[in-house]
């Protein structure tokens, strides 16, 4: 709790804080649910002034389980001290970058109170790393489905594998995304298309996500790509122009991200919603 605190000062005082602990959204009790939903990790390591953070789950092909959560938040904590770093590279272990949450470990939360509780405090995470000054990347192998596609939209660049897919399948498991989802992939695409990847839940592939602007590579090593983009920049200079690029948009999107909460309440443990749920139970 203290570290959460003292995350929530520093991004408060820089941009605002989406969902502050009290009223509706309850810290600890979403730490308390996530803390038992065990599985896999988030690991930072340092190379240079570029930051490696690694989604490592990959028996579930990387699929984002409670601790995992609670480990995002820890990195976005670290990184959000690191005044000399340049730039952060987000990937998946192995050849995949995140199948979305952990839905074997997320079954038993079928209250749309617990629901919605989760969604904010991973809307308050992905939102830190979203404001945090350095220069972030997604790295997409394999595919970003789910909540791991939500999470590439908190990065400023991504980068494709020729053969990789980005898939929002939330309408499936009767639901719409709940992290911030809807929020970024609109002000990254526009309104008609984000409605058409939305609803209809289907893959897009590398080449069709680079025309949308839904990436903005393919096909590039991280590492060259970020190094011709902010190599031989000044790192304040980057940060201030992040800075000043994003300060508009982050008022607006702090509106939309509660109207996505007041919104996951409305479909989270309804009858869709149940149904997918069971669904993936009985083929168990």
């Amino acid at each position: 709790m203290l570290q959460a605190r003292r995350l929530s000062s520093i991004f408060r005082r820089r941009f605002g804080w989406i969902h502050s602990d009290g009223g509706s959204y309850k810290q600890k009790d979403a730490e308390n649910i996530l803390a038992t939903l065990k599985g896999g990790s988030v690991d930072l390591n340092f190379d240079a002034k570029i930051a490696l953070v690694k989604i490592n789950n990959p028996k579930k092909k990387n699929a984002i389980s409670g601790t995992m959560m609670l480990d995002l938040q820890e990195v976005t904590i670290e990184l959000s001290k690191w005044n000399e770093g340049k730039a952060i590279i987000l990937l998946g272990e192995g050849n995949m970058f995140c199948a979305g949450s952990d839905l074997a470990a997320f079954q038993s939360l079928v209250s749309p109170k617990e629901g919605a509780n989760v969604c904010m405090y991973m809307q308050n995470t992905l939102y830190a790393f979203q404001c945090l000054p350095m220069v972030s990347l997604a790295y997409i192998e394999g595919k970003a489905m789910g909540g791991g596609a939500e999470v590439v939209t908190a990065c400023d660049f991504r980068l494709m594998h020729e053969s990789a897919e980005i898939q929002f399948v939330q309408r499936r498991l009767g639901l719409i995304p709940g992290w911030g989802g809807t929020t970024r992939l609109r002000g990254l695409i526009g309104r008609q298309r984000a409605m058409g990847v939305l609803m209809s839940g289907l893959g897009v592939g590398a080449v069709e996500a680079l025309s949308m602007g839904l990436v903005d590579g393919v096909g590039c090593e991280p590492h060259v790509w970020l190094d011709a983009m902010v190599g031989g920049v000044d790192g304040n200079v980057l940060k201030t122009i992040k800075l000043a690029v994003n300060q508009r948009d982050f008022k607006t999107d702090q509106q939309s991200l509660q109207r996505e909460i007041e919104l996951i309440y409305k479909v989270w443990g309804g009858p869709a919603n149940i149904q997918a749920i069971n669904a993936i139970k009985r083929k168990e």
